[in-house]
Parts: structure tokens; sequence; C-alpha cells
């Protein structure tokens, strides 16, 4: 960045040319500023949305969000009933 000393040196000419090339620079990052800031609240969105209102598949909202308890996910029932009946057996002794 140049000095004000260095500035005052140039040309008037000069000094449009740099000052027209700072203000197309200017517009060039404020629309990229723009266009990352739509695209930071799209993804936004897209992590605080459940599946009704994204993309995402309903397996994949968290059970801690919800108001009501839902079923509960499949074999998950099953699996605790196979470790209870694994449990009993080796109380009892047998093996399985």
């Amino acid at each position: 960045m140049p000095s004000a000393d260095e500035l005052s040196a140039l040309l008037h000419a000069e000094l449009a040319e740099r000052l027209a090339g700072a203000y197309q620079l200017i517009a060039e990052l404020t629309g990229q500023a723009q266009r990352l800031q739509a695209r930071m609240e799209e993804l936004e969105r897209q992590v605080r949305g459940d599946s009704p209102d994204s993309s995402r598949p309903p397996s994949s909202d968290s059970p801690y969000k919800k108001e009501a308890a839902g079923p509960v996910a499949a074999g998950a029932g099953e699996a605790a009933a196979g470790q209870a009946a694994r449990r009993a057996r080796h109380h009892h002794g047998a093996r399985g």
C-alpha cells in the first residue's frame, strides 16, 4: 500500500487510474462477501433443520430435539432382549 507521500507524487491520471482500480476491487470483494454470506446462511439452515424442512433423511434427526418420544429404533428392543437372555443363561450356568 503506497504512503501518502508516494500518492502525492503521482500524476492526476495515475491517481485516477489507481482509484478506479481500487473501486473495482471493492465492488468485486463486496459481491464475493455477499455470496459467501448467503451461502453461510444456507448452510446454517441445513445444519439447524430436521428432515421435514431439509434434504436430510428422518434417520439423521437428533433424538434429543424431539418434543414427543417417538418409537424405539428398529432392532433396539431385540438387542436388549438378546442381551438379557445371554445374561440369564450365563447366570444359570448355561452357555449359549
